[in-house]
């Protein structure tokens, strides 16, 4: 996944400019809660329109009291036009139905999006930043100060076109765009929580066999890399203390020898074409090497050959 990607993993679905949509998203994703932490999304309710009509970035949360990074607002409490993004407080509130603040919503944050930090990071170096006059000095928080919805958040989301009513949503899609460019994707092996990971385009190889510079791994449903015996619905694996899976050799563990094929399965019921000379050896159905039978292996018929 790319910045971009990932900034719409983190929302849920998608960037959005339309607060109903974006409120919308989040509850079919089972992400909407009545109580706030900090990275949270929490949507506004308007009486007047009779909809969720504006939103912002929960900043820190102390009992009844939470503080929002917001845009499009002002320092008058409920205002969803005001024209700049401001840090605001709330205090002693309800949530849901026709109250103020209607929910907050949880974005996906992790490894393969952004932090709440890194959202936040992002928001707070927002603040003070003035709507302009006309499509010029968008970068600057306060030149050409202008009550005419001209944002760079609206030049971002509508690919160039600066002029964007109500521009409170597109502020808190940015941010996340942001947030999630901002972030030192991880790519190839990384070693963390004691063990090593493999990422592709920022995400762990997980629950599968995976082809890396000629040799063959494992990583299990967590993305952990998988060493020792492996079994899988073929059979038995060995894989090294490097992770690399061993193959067209002979492996001994706990005072046993087995082999492992061309294709890293370990070998049962099958004769071993021996390295040196003529004739085979012999693997029982556990895998392990037979000296008994290996002996009469030029009297086995319809016995497996492996190499």
């Amino acid at each position: 996944m790319n910045a971009y990607q990932r900034g719409q993993k983190a929302l849920c679905g998608d960037y959005f400019k339309y607060t109903p949509t974006g409120a919308s998203q989040f509850k079919r994703a089972g992400r909407w809660y009545k109580e706030a932490k900090a990275g949270d999304i929490v949507f506004f309710y308007s009486p007047a329109m009779g909809r969720i009509a504006h939103v912002g970035i929960v900043e820190s949360v102390e009992g009844n009291k939470i503080t929002t990074i917001e845009g499009n607002t002002s320092g008058t409490q409920g205002d969803r036009n005001g024209g700049e993004c401001r840090r605001k407080t709330l205090n002693n509130f309800s949530v849901g139905g026709k109250n103020w603040i209607n929910g907050f919503a949880r974005p996906v944050y992790g490894d393969d999006t952004c932090t709440a930090q890194d959202l936040l990071d992002v928001a707070r170096g927002e603040i003070g930043y003035e709507e302009k006059a006309s499509p010029h000095g968008l970068e600057d928080k306060h030149a050409n100060r202008g009550n005419k919805n001209y944002t760079k958040y609206g030049q971002w989301y509508n690919n160039g076109k600066a002029l964007s009513e109500y521009w409170c949503a597109e502020f808190v899609s940015w941010c996340f765009y942001k947030a999630c460019a901002s972030v030192d994707v991880p790519t190839g092996w990384t070693y963390r929580l004691n063990n090593w990971y493999y990422f592709k385009d920022g995400v762990p190889v997980s629950g599968k066999f995976e082809h890396i510079n000629g040799r063959w791994y494992v990583f299990d449903n967590s993305g952990f890399m998988i060493k020792g015996w492996f079994k899988s619905e073929e059979g038995w694996y060995y894989l090294g203390e490097d992770g690399g899976m061993l193959s067209s050799q002979w492996l001994q563990d706990k005072g046993k020898w087995y082999y492992l094929t061309k294709s890293g399965l370990m070998a049962t019921n099958a004769k071993v074409r021996k390295a040196k000379g003529d004739g085979y050896d012999f693997v029982g159905a556990d895998g392990a090497y037979d000296s008994f039978k290996s002996l009469f292996t030029g009297r086995m018929e319809g016995v497996e050959i492996v190499e």
